[in-house]
Parts: structure tokens; C-alpha cells; sequence
């Protein structure tokens, strides 16, 4: 196929990983086939799966459509289930006219659109509004894919090639081809045990599983944001309490603890209503006068001389003696 281009019809299942792959990466990359078409949104690297293939519609106000390719799902722990081989036919009416070629991604955005795809065949319902033009197209589709456990819609995007234009409502049939599995896996495999990942990824679906493992698909969360991801802290008097929650701290008020008494400001205002306003009388100031030193009276000089007196009857009275002469 010449280069862009992908072959609508039923491959190996290697071939089918290797046009997935070179799929993905012209909607992550779209310089890469020269298609300036839009790349798969951000949002959509949280998606439970994909199917991935490409098509071939021939249209005459009626229209009929061929394709091949494979569906693969994301696991619970974030890594991607081995791949299943899967190929689609269909018709339908409208106004359109020509041909295309068209590389679809259908987005699995629930469980229970994967659980779909893993039954033997599936019949889905989708409104088409495409024009084509040489190598730049642009394709709409909206699909729903039914079945026994009910209605799985479906939202798919796509790049197509050709002369086309027309807008029509089509019925097509996607079904599992089992022979198709069973050449690489070596034995007769169910879509359901390789899309649970019961069955490791074969080494043939390496390619694909490098364009998925790129951080285009990986799982992203919503961000925090530096104000809503942090505490306020709030201005009011708060104090927490051991399990973290948050109660307010009353105003402490002396007439709230002690009602009886009244407030400091009480008492003011009460004295300065019962007491009147008076003047002070001006004290003339006394002129600096001298202070004479004490003079002793009689009792200081009696008591003087009474001490003296007592002092030398105190003292032990010595008398002299004459020698003692010793004879020999």
C-alpha cells in the first residue's frame, strides 16, 4: 500500500498490530502521513479501550463498507490486554456518492463496551458524515454498538482518503475472527480471555504496545490546583481538636464568667456620674529656714555621767604588794 494508505482487508494478526500501531501514531503525531487531521484528545488516554481498523466504503446513494483490524483493552492495574484480531462489513442509505478510505479509532470509554467487543459479533447502528478529498478527508461518526446486555455507545475518530461526500445512517456488523487468533496464539482463544488478560501479549504485538505505553495514553487524573489543593486557614478564632475537627473558642467576658460583678467600665462610668467637679485651694509656699543643731538637756548630761561611773566601778581595783623574800 502506498505510503498512508492501510489495506481494509482481513491480514495476520502481526500485520493487523503493526497498522494499528502506525494508526495511533498518525492521530498522536499527524505530521507523520502528511494528514493534517486532529489529534486524539487528551482526555481520551483514560479510555477502557480501543478499537483500531481500517475501512473501505463504496457509495451510490446506497453504500456498502468492508474492514479489518483488532481491539484491545486496558487492565485494572493500567496495562494493555493482548490484542484481538476483528474485522467489519456493513451498508446503508443516504445521500452520498464515491469512495474512501478511512482509518478509524473507536474510543471504549466503559467496561461494558469492552465486554461487548469481547462476544463473537456485534451488530452496531452509526450516523456517517464524511467528505474526502485526495489525501485530506474528515470523517464523523457516532455509533452504538448493541447487544444482548443492552446499548454501548461509542465515539469515533478517523482520517480519510479518497472522493466522497454524503451524509448516511449504516448498520454494520463487527465479528471476531477466530481463525485469525488462533495462527498466533498457536491454540483456539476467546476474545473474552484475551481481552481480561488471562493471555499475555504475544512479542508480535511489541509495536503496539510501545505507541500505548507513550504518556499519550497514559491515565491522567484531574489536577489540584495550588488554591484548591491547599488549607485555608481561616482568620476566625479557631482551636482543633484531636480528631481534626474544628470548633470555635467563645469570647471570654468578665461579666460572662462573673455576671455578679459589674465590669471595670461600669464602675468608671458610675463614679463619674455621682462625683461633682471642685477646685483646690492655692497653699502659699514657706520661706527655707535654718534647723539648729540639738542642744543636750539635763537627763542626756546625768545619763552621761551615770554610764561613766558605772564603767570605772566595772573595772577591778589593783593594789601593790611587797616581794616575798625566801631564805636558803
Amino acid at each position: 500500500m502506498p505510503k498512508g494508505l492501510h489495506s481494509p482487508l482481513p491480514a495476520s494478526l502481526r500485520s493487523e498490530c503493526e497498522k494499528a500501531s502506525m494508526i495511533l501514531e498518525s492521530f498522536i503525531t499527524p505530521s507523520i502521513t502528511g494528514n493534517p487531521g486532529a489529534a486524539l484528545p487528551r482526555q481520551l488516554a483514560n479510555a477502557k479501550g480501543f478499537v483500531i481498523l481500517t475501512g473501505f466504503r463504496a457509495s451510490m446513494l446506497g453504500s456498502l463498507r468492508v474492514g479489518s483490524g483488532l481491539v484491545i483493552s486496558r487492565l485494572d492495574d493500567g496495562t494493555w490486554s493482548a490484542p484481538s484480531a476483528v474485522t467489519m462489513f456493513g451498508g446503508g442509505f443516504g445521500g452520498q456518492i464515491g469512495f474512501e478510505l478511512t482509518d478509524f479509532v473507536f474510543i471504549l470509554t466503559t467496561s461494558g463496551a469492552v465486554r461487548d467487543f469481547a462476544q463473537v459479533a456485534n451488530f452496531a447502528l452509526s450516523t456517517h458524515l464524511s467528505v474526502a478529498l485526495g489525501p485530506v478527508g474528515r470523517s464523523a461518526e457516532i455509533t452504538a454498538v448493541a447487544s444482548h446486555k443492552g446499548v454501548s455507545p461509542m465515539f469515533a475518530y478517523s482520517k480519510t482518503k479518497g472522493l466522497y461526500a454524503g451524509l448516511a445512517a449504516e448498520g454494520s456488523f463487527y465479528i471476531q475472527l477466530t481463525p485469525t487468533n488462533k495462527r498466533l496464539y498457536k491454540r483456539k482463544v476467546t476474545a473474552r480471555q484475551l481481552l481480561s488478560g488471562e493471555i499475555p501479549a504475544p512479542p508480535e504485538a511489541e509495536s503496539l504496545m510501545r505507541v500505548l505505553s507513550s504518556e499519550a495514553f497514559s491515565p491522567r487524573s484531574e489536577p489540584v490546583s495550588a488554591v484548591t489543593g491547599t488549607r485555608e486557614i481561616s482568620k476566625s478564632t479557631h482551636t482543633p481538636d484531636l480528631a481534626g475537627n474544628q470548633e470555635p473558642v467563645p469570647e471570654l467576658q468578665s461579666h460572662a464568667l462573673m455576671p455578679q460583678l459589674p465590669t471595670f467600665d461600669r464602675q468608671i462610668s458610675e463614679l463619674s456620674a455621682d462625683t461633682q467637679p471642685y477646685e483646690l485651694e492655692a497653699v502659699p509656699p514657706t520661706e527655707p529656714h535654718s534647723v539648729a543643731a540639738p542642744t543636750p538637756t539635763e537627763n542626756q548630761n546625768v545619763s552621761s555621767k551615770t554610764s561613766a561611773g558605772e564603767k570605772a566601778a566595772v573595772q577591778p581595783e589593783v593594789t601593790s604588794q611587797p616581794p616575798i623574800e625566801v631564805s636558803s
